[in-house]
């Protein structure tokens, strides 16, 4: 009951977790009418006053190490986005593992990923398909470097799951995108 009587007068008299101020005298006196001692009362209103911790943002950087590249994709072309093949993600660079253990480190700056060849989601709920894929591609001295990421390919997803599925597989799609701009790849379309 108490708690309720706390929740009312807090959102009786405008005190939000948004608020940047302490509880007003009419306020504390409410509190103080609901059984709230002067100490619970101070440290109720700093608590409001506060507002809610907010997390920091995902590191890119591990928001690209760490995505579910999708490993039960079995075409010739599958190349994977992740540090343990074609590309590791460092903080300022892309180290792109070339053939006979050559690599280049590249800026993330000089990458780009334009439209549907770029980069891709699609997902048909008749054939329970689900694909997404992203591609950047660097060209430094007049050579091409590319990085591909099969992030899922399904095919008969459960019709059940279907929407839950697409909903996640769609969110890790937008981050890794979002991570990618982040560390400066040029994403457009």
């Amino acid at each position: 009951m108490r708690s309720e009587l706390l929740a009312f007068a807090l959102i009786l008299f405008g005190v939000s977790a948004a608020s940047a101020q302490t509880c007003t005298a009419r306020q504390r006196i409410e509190l103080a009418g609901a059984g709230y001692d002067k100490a619970e009362i101070e440290a109720l209103c700093l608590e409001q006053a506060a507002g809610p911790s907010e997390a920091p943002p995902p590191d890119p950087t591990q928001v690209l190490m760490s995505a579910t590249y999708d490993a039960a994709t079995g075409s010739a072309a599958k190349r994977y986005f992740a540090p343990e093949d074609k590309c590791v993600f460092l903080e300022d660079r892309i180290r792109v593992n070339g053939k006979k253990g050559l690599a280049k480190e590249l800026p993330y700056s000089a990458f780009s990923s334009f439209g549907l060849k770029g980069h891709r989601f699609e997902s048909k709920r008749k054939n329970g398909i689900v694909t997404s894929h992203i591609e950047i591609t660097a060209a430094p001295d007049g050579g091409k470097e590319s990085c591909f990421a099969m992030l899922v390919r399904r095919r008969d997803v459960n019709a059940d799951e279907f929407d839950a599925f697409v909903a996640e597989k769609r969110l890790e799609f937008d981050t890794v995108l979002d991570a990618l701009k982040a560390r400066g790849v040029a994403v457009e379309g």
